[in-house]
């Protein structure tokens, strides 16, 4: 039994907060690991009557809660203590080796979830605008592991430009390399992926409306639920990628634009997702001094690096 409770700390105990939770445990330590858990819930702060809780094996499926519970303000759930945040439909990871508890964690009627010194989640209805020229350097560069994901409004005001990316030369180029989402006349329109420049990949899209846009290097890009397969690139821009405006061959251009938020992954990991912040926002012991966007990832500010200036809102 010594064999096994050392191999459950070295095998489960060490990647307690491992990023890729589901995956395989080797063979010699699977039997280590308690066959049902038991999953109970805690209405926290919210107060109200907490669900009973319920029995759970290794790698099934479980359903939280509806929002109901705890006075219906949450849609969320926190796991123990840490700043893991659930939703419904969740497999229970071989990581957790303990009974787990979750307490509701997200007030709905408020814009941040903030603990810890640690900003955990944003209101989805939040956005920063860029105007007059402002613009966020994200300093990554995509690689053949890239995928972005974001919500994303462009407007008829202000200058053209392209709302995200980075490319190597201008359009006319032929040995132009991009990454990033494009317009025309100020309208969302398509994509840059390696070589192919292409806003005929989707209609230009009306101004002034929210979508969710997705690409990866590997090709596949969706507006909302329509998917189009770009083709894999040869290259990808060595520059770091932009957002409200694009990073033409180390020049920032703008366009005046609305995120909700940035998703930026390799493979299956988020290496940066940001949020918008208002000025004077405290998180920890750091206050923001200017409207822009927080990464959750490493807890970082970023602010303009153009020019004029951004717009905190709510829908």
């Amino acid at each position: 039994m010594m064999f096994c409770k050392e191999s459950v700390f070295v095998a489960c105990g060490a990647m307690l907060f491992w990023a890729n939770a589901n995956a395989e445990l080797p063979e010699n330590v699977k039997f280590c690991i308690p066959k049902q858990y038991r999953v109970t819930y805690d209405c926290g702060e919210f107060g109200g009557t907490a669900p009973d809780g319920v029995q759970i094996g290794y790698g099934q499926m479980f359903t939280t809660p509806a929002n109901a519970a705890c006075g219906g303000v949450h849609n969320r759930w926190r796991v123990d203590d840490s700043d893991t945040l659930i939703t419904t439909n969740t497999t229970i990871p071989f990581s957790y080796v303990r009974d787990i508890k979750l307490t509701a964690a997200v007030d709905m009627t408020q814009d941040y979830v903030i603990d810890n010194g640690r900003l955990l989640w944003a209101n989805p209805n939040l956005y920063l605008e860029s105007s007059n020229g402002a613009a966020i350097n994200t300093g990554y560069k995509p690689n053949f592991n890239t995928s972005i994901e974001c919500r994303l409004m462009t407007f008829t005001s202000g200058s053209n430009g392209d709302p995200f990316g980075a490319k190597t030369a201008a359009y006319y180029n032929p040995n132009v390399i991009g990454f990033g989402i494009i317009t025309r006349g100020k309208a969302i329109s398509g994509f840059m992926l390696g070589n192919k420049q292409d806003d005929s990949v989707v209609r230009p899209l009306t101004t002034g409306q929210w979508y969710e846009m997705y690409l990866n290097a590997n090709g596949l890009a969706r507006v909302d639920s329509q998917e189009y397969n770009l083709g894999t690139p040869a290259a990808l821009p060595d520059l770091p990628l932009s957002m409200f405006g694009c990073n033409n061959y180390g020049n920032q251009s703008s366009i005046d634009a609305r995120f909700s938020y940035l998703k930026i992954m390799e493979t299956d990991f988020v290496v940066l997702h940001m949020v918008p912040v208002p000025a004077g926002l405290r998180i920890g012991n750091y206050t923001v001094p200017s409207n822009g966007m927080w990464d959750m990832v490493e807890q970082k500010f970023y602010q303009n690096s153009g020019t004029g200036e951004f717009i905190y809102g709510r829908d």
